[in-house]
């Protein structure tokens, strides 16, 4: 090797070693924030040990089960991660055992552990599972660093390569093996496109190095498998990588419809259910050993029952000792068939990181590849690549590096090129001599395509005349409407005040999340399948805020962009979610993100965005001016009508700002103390109440009147508080029971505020100051009625309200807010009122009282319609929404101001219809006529054994 190769490789492993070391610090304390600040969401408190059992490899499959609930906690824990079992809950302690996710649901959860020699003997034991970085990773990538430079045959070619000063690649004559008799390539795929062919005989015609560049849609993986097929029919050995292990099973998927002989090494946790036939650990189960390694597997769950049953005749330590030499026998009996599986394979597929010389590839010789095939390898670190590509003498890279890079998380790392992907550098070393671009794409709508070839791929891309044209309305059952016949669309939020909101690293804008509700309603209306919808959007908050808008329409995904690359729907969403006046963008202005979000789509593609913010990046600009011009835009403003927030976002969304809220009113009069115990007494109601509502909601049940009460009467007994103040996230079913509960101990509760904002203040009021129940009833019913009643009848119903309030509650100012629109009154109107307060203050005697009670039963015999007299306590009709009587005139719904929760009802039974109630004279002469049937064919089985 020659001293500048030397030199380059040198500065190389120094650079990047300091850049993963500074990458794995950032890793490990983004964890920590994560399980710190989140409520608990990265990790899972309060399991136990609910069963054991064998899996493959000698793995230990445990169970973990909540040991409170029926269900288990809300965490983010999924499939394929890697957690850590701590005993107790203590999120610092060290970890007594690390394993990796087989499956979660809500009753329990399943890890897969090597060794479960450090779980407690005792039963009813407490664990805590904490997602945890991935150490190995580290470690393997470190290590193929360290040793590049001592790299030997086969792989010193490739080193030579890539590190020096060579830019020239040399070819090789095809095998006669995959030649017709014409001497051309025999394709085994007659669909392929002249650009596919193409890459296929570059990739076999290199000698050393070739790279696929394949942008959306145009088939890489298509391509990557007839390159595959080609190699095994010249009787060549190949390795398959991929970073990832999706990427690594969609290539297993797409090589079985071949009847490929290979083999998909990894942990048995992380190989997708589909296609586990293939994993090492189940091809080993196929070999000759086989019936051997199923006794001792069968012996292993034995002991793992025992074990769960506690038996008094063996201690825990014995069955250990056990367990412990039957795994140590099943990996010696799995060691002889693994060397056989693997020499006799075709293909081996793994990912990078499992490619190491400590995993299962360490039973091959160092010369048994001839190829190394790294698909997706824009998305792979370069130290990752180097653990595979000393295998064999010859790599294909496959990928594109215009879409998303590595994933990094630290900027230092970031800045200091660990982002750069080795295809990336090998396309700018080689230029066009080095690799092939596939033009023809097969997936996208040519309007959608145009913009991200002119952008991104300098006008190369073209669409295959089969999807050219096609749009939502071709497919099969859908609806001819103006979202199935248009292919762009833009949904501008600029100046409809939709602003984003923070939450700790992330944000979301719950404006942008309502108007793609209503457009996946049309979407749904017009028979496109929920399973062709996906929404997908830069920012991991804005995935759950749009979750909670779409949660009852399972079929349809939603993701963030980066994850959901390598993916495609029929119709796409993307939700911007940057609205700010600072015009502040962060990392959606990335280009190669932009590019990933805009492919996805196939025949519909819709952007939500404020025009004003996002276009002060330029590349978002060209791509809201193309939509401009080729697509359609609408104004956020023709949505908002007909925007809803859900009960989710309410309840749980909410509740990360309600338990700041603190009680302000009077803090200034408070000594500091006595401020500081009203904030704690305060904060701790939020927090109970919400804790009360999720456990009970979790386990199905609705928090009662009885617990609203409990709670009051302590606050009456215990609490120096005069003030209590409930959270803004409470249904109006809650409110309704906080009243009730408040009417049966005699305190004043008023409501305060509106819509989405509206929530209960409850005073200690005394002896002489407590009226009877029918005082603090219209507080109660005006709640309710305000929950009812739509937006458009608010201001009349605010009126009857404030009129009832004057007439009856004359204590009402004493804590209760000055009524909507109270400013705007006439100052005749208002001194009048003043008067009537002053007048029924004075009148303190119970016989007045009795005559303001009866002029209101009075007013209440009339039309509620705010100008209209007429009498309705014989002709009238009762509203259903906003619970109000009127007369014949104002009686209909659209007359009054509630049409448009009518115009929802109906919408609402037409979609959800009543199931009809069966007829009971129908049921029961059926069930007698079955019941004679049945007394028939009995008699005649019975005839029939004397006969025989």
């Amino acid at each position: 090797m020659c001293t500048s190769c030397e030199d380059a490789i040198s500065d190389f492993v120094g650079r990047h070693l300091a850049l993963l070391e500074e990458e794995r610090k950032e890793e490990c304390e983004q964890a920590i924030r994560l399980i710190t600040t989140s409520q608990g969401i990265g990790c899972l408190k309060n399991v136990s040990v609910f069963s054991y059992s064998s899996c493959l490899g000698g793995y230990v499959l445990v169970e973990f089960r909540s040991a409170k609930n029926s269900v288990l906690q809300v965490h983010s824990l999924a499939c394929r991660d890697v957690v850590g079992v701590i005993e107790g809950s203590n999120i610092r302690d060290t970890p007594i055992a690390t394993g990796v996710v087989k499956f979660s649901t809500n009753e329990g959860i399943g890890v897969s552990f090597e060794d479960i020699d450090n779980f407690s003997e005792e039963d009813g034991v407490v664990y805590t599972l904490v997602k945890l970085a991935n150490d190995v990773t580290y470690s393997r990538l470190k290590s193929s660093l360290k040793s590049l430079a001592q790299i030997r045959k086969p792989g010193k070619v490739l080193t030579e390569l890539l590190f020096g000063e060579n830019t020239c690649l040399e070819r090789s004559s095809l095998s006669p093996l995959v030649l017709n008799p014409k001497g051309e390539i025999n394709y085994i795929n007659d669909s392929l496109h002249a650009d596919q062919k193409e890459a296929v005989k570059f990739a076999l015609e290199m000698k050393n190095l070739a790279v696929i560049h394949g942008p959306p849609g145009t088939g890489k993986t298509t391509t990557l498998v007839e390159i595959i097929l080609h190699m095994i029919q010249a009787r060549s050995k190949v390795l398959v990588c991929a970073p990832s292990n999706i990427a690594v099973d969609n290539l297993v998927e797409r090589l079985a419809n071949h009847n490929v002989k290979m083999v998909r090494l990894g942990h048995p946790g992380r190989v997708m259910d589909s296609i586990t036939r293939y994993s090492l650990d189940a091809v080993v189960d196929t070999s000759s050993s086989t019936q051997i390694i199923k006794d001792v597997r069968k012996e292993m769950n034995y002991v793992l029952r025992k074990l769960k049953a506690r038996h008094r005749n063996e201690t825990f330590s014995e069955l250990h000792s056990e367990l412990k030499y039957l795994r140590k026998e099943l990996q010696q009996r799995e060691s002889r068939a693994l060397n056989e599986v693997l020499q006799g394979s075709d293909v081996v597929l793994s990912t990078l990181v499992t490619s190491s010389d400590v995993g299962p590839l360490k039973h091959l010789p160092d010369d048994h590849f001839h190829c190394v095939i790294i698909d997706e390898c824009s998305q792979a670190l370069e130290a990752a690549c180097w653990i595979a590509l000393p295998r064999a003498p010859k790599a294909i890279f496959a990928g594109d590096y215009l879409q998303l890079p590595p994933t990094v998380i630290s900027q230092r790392a970031e800045q200091g090129g660990l982002g750069l992907s080795l295809m990336e550098r090998a396309v700018e070393k080689f230029g066009t001599e080095g690799y092939r671009l596939l033009k023809r794409q097969f997936r996208m709508h040519t309007d959608i395509m145009t913009w991200p070839s002119q952008e991104m791929y300098g006008g190369q891309l073209e669409a295959d005349p089969s999807v050219a044209s096609h749009l939502l309305k071709h497919l099969p059952l859908v609806k001819s409407t103006d979202e199935t016949e248009m292919t762009l669309l833009l949904v501008d939020t600029a100046g409809c005040h939709l602003e984003e909101e923070d939450f700790e690293t992330s944000r979301c804008n719950r404006g942008e999340a309502g108007i793609i509700a209503i457009l996946i309603k049309k979407l749904v209306a017009a028979n496109v399948q929920e399973n062709s919808i996906a929404v997908i959007t830069p920012y991991n908050y804005q995935v759950d805020m749009i979750r909670a808008y779409v949660t009852h329409l399972k079929g349809i995904e939603v993701r963030s962009v980066d994850g959901f690359q390598g993916r495609e729907k029929e119709a796409i969403l993307l939700s911007m979610v940057r609205s700010n006046p600072q015009r502040e963008l962060g990392f959606i202005c990335d280009r190669r993100r932009l590019n990933v979000a805009v492919t996805r789509a196939r025949r519909f593609l819709c952007v939500v965005a404020d025009s004003s913010t996002v276009c002060y990046d330029s590349t978002l600009e060209s791509l809201i001016s193309y939509i401009g011009q080729h697509g359609v835009v609408h104004s956020a403003e023709q949505y908002l009508s007909d925007m809803e927030t859900p009960k989710e976002v309410l309840q749980n969304l909410k509740l990360q700002s309600h338990r700041k809220v603190k009680n302000e009113k009077g803090a200034q009069m408070k000594p500091k103390r006595q401020k500081k115990k009203s904030i704690e007494a305060q904060e701790k109601l939020d927090v109970n109440i919400a804790s009360e509502m999720e456990n009970q909601q979790a386990e199905g049940e609705q928090v009662t009147e009885d617990y609203y009460q409990s709670f009051l009467q302590e606050f009456v007994n215990k609490s120096e508080q005069m003030e209590l103040k409930f959270p803004k996230s409470l249904s109006a079913y809650d409110r309704r029971l906080i009243h009730e509960a408040a009417s049966k101990l005699n305190l004043l509760h008023t409501s305060v505020g509106k819509g989405n904002d509206r929530y209960i203040v409850v005073n200690k009021v005394s002896a002489a100051r407590r009226f009877n129940g029918n005082m603090n009833t219209l507080d109660k019913s005006n709640d309710i009625l305000e929950d009812k009643i739509g937006e458009s009848n608010y201001f009349s119903s605010q009126h009857v309200k404030c009129t009832a309030k004057q007439v009856i509650n004359p204590l009402a100012n004493l804590s209760t807010p000055k009524p909507y629109g109270h400013s705007d009154m006439k100052k005749s109107e208002y001194k009048k009122g003043e008067k009537a307060i002053k007048k029924s203050r004075k009148r303190q005697e119970p016989e007045d009282f009795d005559s303001v009670i009866a002029e209101f039963q009075e007013m209440d015999k009339r039309c509620s319609w705010s100008s209209c007299r007429i009498p309705t306590d014989l002709v009238g009709l009762s509203c259903t929404y906003c619970k109000q009587r009127f007369c014949i005139s104002h009686g209909l719904p659209e007359v009054h101001g509630c049409g448009e929760a009518a115009r929802k009802s109906a919408k609402h039974e037409f979609h959800h219809p009543k199931p009809v109630k069966p007829d009971l004279l129908k049921r029961s002469s059926l069930s007698k006529k079955l019941e004679k049937k049945l007394t028939q064919m009995a008699e005649e089985r019975k005839s029939q054994k004397k006969e025989s």
